[in-house]
């Protein structure tokens, strides 16, 4: 494992992830668009409201 590798996963550990947008969901409403997210890194998947 080189340093770059060890630096990202160091720093998916304090819970600063580089997400990427994996799906969509749009929704009618106050609900609005909720996007599936998955860290390139550690794989950590989580959902947020879209802006």
């Amino acid at each position: 494992m080189n340093v770059p590798d060890q630096v990202g996963k160091f720093l998916c550990k304090l819970g600063l992830h580089e997400f990427r947008v994996v799906e969509v969901k749009f929704g009618f409403g106050t609900s609005g668009k909720v996007e599936i997210v998955e860290c390139e890194r550690c794989k950590y998947t989580t959902s947020r409201l879209a802006k």
